[in-house]
């Protein structure tokens, strides 16, 4: 990020002027106090409720496997138009899970894990232990989860998804995840 668009202290240039015109230094004064008080402002860290989705397609039948998207998802957070990142990271809200066919014989159960040094390690988002993995039950074809153990994404992250239990029936699986951005400073 650029350091142009730091807004000086005037109050130097405008001293001379508390002697031959008080009520113009004061008014001076106050400006520049204002536009220190904006400039604070606009260096606090914000989120917002700027809804971003990540949207995982797995087709075809689930069978039990490692890394199962088609590639490796990348996060990418939104750019302005000087190819600036617009957001610190993705602070994660839910996600809902969605299957064209659903389960018959057991639950369909994965897991989403991340990676922050290109793919080299992975943790998962969700706890650690299969029984609080998200999961789709038997003739259900939509859920929706909240409970992540690691609950921020950035950009750059890789993302794979891997199937823990499958029944040989449920397909066409959507992974939907959303979250809110936290804007750069």
């Amino acid at each position: 990020m650029s350091t142009t668009n730091q807004t000086p202290n005037i109050g130097h240039l405008i001293s001379p002027l508390k002697r031959d015109n008080v009520r113009l230094y004061q008014i001076l004064n106050q400006l520049d106090k204002y536009a220190q008080s904006l400039k604070d402002e606009a260096t606090q860290v914000e989120t917002v409720a700027l809804n971003f989705p990540i949207r995982l397609d797995i087709p075809g039948v689930m069978v039990v496997a490692n890394d199962v998207l088609l590639s490796r998802y990348q996060v990418r957070l939104p750019l302005d138009e000087d190819n600036n990142l617009l957001a610190q990271k993705l602070q994660l809200q839910y996600l809902s899970i969605s299957a064209k066919i659903p389960p018959n014989a057991s639950s369909f159960i994965f897991d989403i894990l991340v990676s922050n040094d290109l793919g080299v390690t992975f943790k998962s988002l969700f706890p650690p232990t299969n029984a609080l993995k998200p999961f789709l039950p038997v003739n259900l074809a939509f859920m929706k989860y909240s409970a992540f153990a690691i609950d921020q994404l950035f950009d750059g992250d890789f993302l794979r998804v891997d199937i823990l239990q499958a029944d040989g029936v449920v397909s066409g699986v959507q992974l939907y995840l959303l979250g809110n951005l936290t804007l750069v400073p």
